[in-house]
């Protein structure tokens, strides 16, 4: 049954994952143990894209809302987990 969430940023563009059938890598963090710095790191993030989206694919999630994409295409259908980007500049502007 999909969930149905009222509440999140659907304003593009988007930060886009890669294929969930990929079975991308997911690993928990205690960041501020393991970053002490991340703060800062996140703080001196451009507001580019592919910038923005490395530092997720390295560090996690701002907020634990997601959009589930699905995409149908020549290989069958993929699903992807998206995010708006604007919550993240936003952030790391007041950062």
């Amino acid at each position: 049954m999909d969930e149905v969430v009222d509440n999140i940023d659907v304003r593009p563009p988007w930060l886009v994952g890669p294929p969930i059938e990929t079975n991308p890598k997911t690993v928990t963090h205690h960041h501020l143990k393991e970053f002490p710095g991340l703060h800062l790191t996140f703080a001196e993030l451009p507001f580019e894209k592919g910038e923005i989206l490395e530092f997720v694919q390295n560090y996690g999630e701002l907020t634990k809302g997601v959009v589930l994409v699905k995409e149908i295409g020549k290989g069958g259908l993929l699903h992807y987990r998206v995010k708006s980007l604007p919550p993240w500049q936003g952030e790391i502007q007041r950062m």
